[in-house]
């Protein structure tokens, strides 16, 4: 009897006392790095905010294949809100960041909120350059769109083109290949900075 007690009020107390601390972690940037740490953070238990300036994740090995048309734009990104859904304890915040504090582990975004956490991820990637007067870049999403509007037009307009396309990696030689079949009579070019395309195949 005096046992029964003693484990009834054991099991009152514990319904009392507040939940443990959970350990918080912000993850900044959403690309591959920054999306699979929110991911494995959140499934080991860990409470995670991924904050990306942008809505929708981009697989940007498969970009050439939506700039030419070649599929949609649900089949190469998805929107980091979905892609969180699976997970209670991650979630996403849509910002772009401005600042960052190591030391309080905190950043804040541009439109003046701060976020901080237990522990800090960056994981921002690099900064695209400026891409030359009369180029366009070939980085992001937004890159790919507008070249595949640039293409449509192009299809609609139906008169030969010149296309020069900068860089003799993967994204490189797949963006001239395809150029090449969807408009054979245009004249693509591939320039590269090296003797062999796609060095580290």
């Amino acid at each position: 009897m005096r046992c029964a007690r003693i484990l009834a009020l054991t099991a009152a107390a514990a319904a009392l006392s507040p939940p443990p601390v959970r350990d918080r972690a912000v993850v900044l940037g959403g690309g591959f790095a920054g999306l699979y740490a929110a991911l494995n953070l959140a499934d080991s238990g860990v409470s995670t905010t991924l904050v990306d300036a942008r809505d929708r994740f981009a697989f940007l090995p498969l970009l050439y294949e939506y700039a030419a048309g070649l599929a949609d734009e649900s089949e190469v990104s998805a929107p980091f809100e979905d892609l969180c859904a699976g997970s209670r304890d991650l979630t996403f915040l849509r910002g772009d960041v401005d600042r960052i504090d190591f030391d309080a582990r905190e950043a804040t975004l541009a439109d003046g909120r701060t976020i901080r956490g237990d522990a800090l991820v960056i994981a921002l990637g690099r900064r695209a350059p400026a891409a030359p007067v009369g180029a366009r870049p070939f980085y992001r999403l937004d890159d790919a769109a507008a070249l595949r509007a640039t293409l449509e037009d192009w299809d609609a307009a139906d008169s030969k083109r010149t296309a020069v396309v900068v860089g003799g990696g993967y994204t490189g030689v797949e963006l001239a290949c395809h150029l090449a079949r969807r408009r054979p009579g245009d004249d693509v070019s591939l320039l590269a900075s090296g003797a062999d395309v796609v060095p580290k195949a």
